[in-house]
């Protein structure tokens, strides 16, 4: 097997017990519920990339590779509600905004559905599968996940201004850490692809640190 894929495939593994470990030590608490579904959101993401680069039947590939991009839609909006919770709430999300978020994803959810992401991808041997975007798609969709992330980092960029020290210090990390995170996932897998789709894999292996980091300094003296 190819060793990308290996790593992926350890990737996920690792979120998913991560947002288990996580998600059980305290389901009640929603900052733990949206971690622990972005770190779940993530495994599903790694899962879909190696599978998708396994792919040869054309039909195969599509399906795993439009799945995929349904999940990193996913992950930035569960990752904002998370972005707002933690580690607490300046504002809480109004009822309009909610109806917005969710609209916003099934507009974009079916534009994927109907159209695809991608008007062709043809098979090749190296796993990374030469790929032509459907642009009328995939412009709409960078610019719903830069819109998510973004908002996501400027409420936790004001909540490092209101903080005490302790919480201040939580914040940073989350912000560093998840900044690292997210600027790869964007340039391996949303600006690269644009010339070439042979990056794909490396986004993944970023989040897994950015998931240690955080888990070690920020919940883990929750699980003691």
């Amino acid at each position: 097997m190819d060793i990308k894929n290996i790593l992926l495939f350890i990737t996920t593994g690792a979120n998913i017990g991560l947002a288990f470990l996580i998600y059980f030590h305290d389901r009640k608490n929603k900052i733990n519920i949206f971690f622990s579904a972005s770190l779940l959101l993530a495994a599903l993401w790694s899962f879909g990339i190696a599978m998708f680069r396994a792919s040869t039947d054309p039909l195969t590939m599509q399906l795993w590779f439009n799945s995929f991009y349904y999940l990193a839609a996913f992950i930035s909006v569960i990752f904002y509600y998370f972005a707002r919770s933690f580690p607490f709430e300046i504002t809480a999300i109004s009822k309009t905004e909610n109806i917005i978020n969710v609209v916003l994803l099934a507009v974009l959810s079916g534009m994927i559905y109907f159209w695809g992401i991608a008007t062709e991808i043809v098979y090749s041997k190296s796993f990374d599968h030469d790929v032509t975007f459907n642009f009328y798609v995939y412009i709409p969709y960078v610019l719903f996940f830069v819109y998510f992330v973004a908002k996501s980092f400027i409420d936790l960029s004001k909540k490092m201004t209101k903080a005490a020290t302790y919480s201040k210090k939580l914040i940073k990390i989350v912000f560093f850490s998840t900044l690292v995170a997210f600027a790869a996932g964007t340039i391996f897998d949303l600006i690269l692809p644009f010339t070439t789709y042979r990056y794909i894999w490396a986004g993944p292996y970023f989040t897994m640190i950015t998931v240690f980091i955080i888990v070690k300094y920020v919940f883990i003296q929750k699980l003691d």
